[in-house]
């Protein structure tokens, strides 16, 4: 898969989508950062890997530790749509969230401008984008799948 780092995610709410297959997860957790304002690369003595924290590798190799639970999940994903990447090669995933979700969503970004979010897809990581602005229009896109066929399949396994 590629890693797609620098994403830049246009975001609108979060809303949840009855009849989700077990185990197809959709997920955006906040990423940890040390007081200097990067990623953490180690998981301080008062997390605990796996109850408030979870670990995720790029492409590269780089860790990212993630708090948890996530601040999105596919519950608040009202609906989700595979499409041809027009920026670049394969594929995204676009989205939209419930009120609710967009809401919660909304007031996190607003708050959390200039850090990194994890978006994380199957318990794959699809890519890390740093928060420019509040994200507040309860919509967006992910990118990071190799091929369409990838994408409406995670797609069609969440709704």
């Amino acid at each position: 898969m590629r890693f797609l780092k620098n994403l830049t995610l246009t975001l609108i709410a979060a809303a949840a989508l009855s009849g989700c297959e077990a185990g197809t997860t959709f997920r955006i957790h906040s990423v940890l950062h040390g007081a200097d304002g990067t990623a953490l690369e180690q998981l301080p003595n008062e997390l605990v890997l796996g109850e408030t924290a979870q670990r995720f590798t790029d492409d590269a190799g780089r860790n990212y530790f993630v708090s948890l639970p996530a601040i999105i999940d596919e519950s608040c994903l009202s609906s989700l749509e595979a499409s041809e990447n027009l920026a670049g090669p394969g594929a995204i995933l676009n989205f939209k969230f419930t009120d609710d979700c967009a809401k919660t969503f909304g007031e996190y970004t607003a708050k959390h401008i200039g850090t990194e979010m994890a978006v994380v897809v199957n318990g794959e990581l699809k890519s890390v984008p740093r928060i420019a602005a509040p994200i507040t229009a309860g919509a967006g896109f992910v990118g990071g799948f190799d091929s369409l066929a990838e994408a409406e399949g995670i797609a069609e396994s969440l709704k």
